[in-house]
C-alpha cells in the first residue's frame, strides 16, 4: 500500500476506447476523481500518446476491439515500450472469451463492459497499489 493513498489520485491514466461517449464519461468520472487523464479514440493514436508520456502514465484502460489498431496490438506495443505498466483491459466479451488471447501479456484486470464506475474506480485503485488480480 503506498504511504499517501492521495497520491494515487495524482496518477496519469490513459483511457483508450473508439466509442466517444465511454471516452468522455470514464475521463470526466477519473478526473473528478483526482486522476490526470490522457486520452485515445482508436489503437494508433493510444500507441503514439502512450509512447510520447510512456514515463508519466501509471496504467492504461484499454479497450479490446477498436480500429486502426486493435487493443491486443496496443498491448503489445505498450508491453514493448514499458513492460511494467498495469493495463486494464476492457471489453463487451466476456473475459473467458478473451483469456487465450491476453496469454503472457500481463494485464492487471479485466472489465467486461458496461461497467460500473464505482467498479471501475475501485478496480484502478487495486491495480496501481498492485493488489488487483493480475
Amino acid at each position: 500500500m503506498p504511504e499517501d493513498p492521495r497520491a494515487l489520485q495524482k496518477a496519469t491514466i490513459l483511457v483508450v476506447d473508439d466509442e466517444a461517449d465511454i471516452v468522455d464519461i470514464v475521463s470526466e468520472v477519473l478526473t473528478g476523481a483526482g486522476y490526470e487523464v490522457l486520452v485515445a479514440r482508436d489503437g494508433e493514436a493510444a500507441t503514439e500518446v502512450f509512447s510520447q508520456h510512456s514515463e508519466s502514465i501509471a496504467a492504461v484502460i484499454l479497450d479490446l476491439t477498436m480500429p486502426r489498431k486493435t487493443g491486443l496490438d496496443v498491448l503489445k506495443d505498450i508491453r514493448r515500450m514499458r513492460a511494467d505498466t498495469p493495463v486494464l483491459l476492457s471489453s463487451g466479451f466476456s473475459q473467458d472469451d478473451v483469456t487465450g488471447q491476453l496469454e503472457g501479456l500481463g494485464v492487471a484486470a479485466f472489465m467486461r463492459k458496461p461497467y460500473r464506475f464505482r467498479e471501475l474506480l475501485a478496480r484502478l485503485a487495486e491495480v496501481l497499489e498492485g493488489t488487483g488480480p493480475g
